[in-house]
């Protein structure tokens, strides 16, 4: 039976780089992903980062198998109003900015950032930009 679905050119539509934690605890690097493809006769794979933080390991990946790896991006732009807690963005990891005294989305823009997470920094993202400017670094 496998030498009959060998025969089969493969593309993976949904495969992930990265670490997952529980339940899984499982850490995908670029050495299990060529494996997996290799042993399953996989030509081309759609790969997903498993966090934000991680799309620069996608285009590291992409970029050792350009033929192979068709990436797909993570966007994590969270943009928000004084609503939102970076307490929560700091638990999960999340790349988050808040602006405050905002009503719409054109203001949100207008703003100048009061507060970025952790990830948020580590993008770039400063208290002296705007909202535009932050949303920029975050995707």
């Amino acid at each position: 039976m496998k030498s009959d679905f060998a025969k089969f050119k493969k593309i993976d539509a949904h495969s992930h780089i990265g670490k997952f934690g529980s339940p899984f605890d499982v850490n995908f690097d670029a050495a299990m992903l060529r494996e997996q493809m290799a042993e399953y006769s996989i030509e081309k794979t759609i790969l997903c980062p498993a966090a934000a933080s991680l799309n620069a390991e996608l285009l590291a990946m992409w970029k050792q198998m350009p033929d192979q790896v068709i990436p797909l991006y993570w966007v994590n732009a969270n943009l928000g109003c004084g609503y939102f807690s970076l307490e929560t963005a700091e638990k999960v990891g999340d790349a988050a900015v808040i602006v405050t005294g905002v009503k719409n989305f054109e203001e949100m823009l207008a703003a100048k950032v009061k507060a970025v997470s952790q990830a948020a920094a580590a993008l770039g993202v400063t208290l002296e930009m705007n909202g535009r400017q932050a949303l920029l670094k975050l995707v």
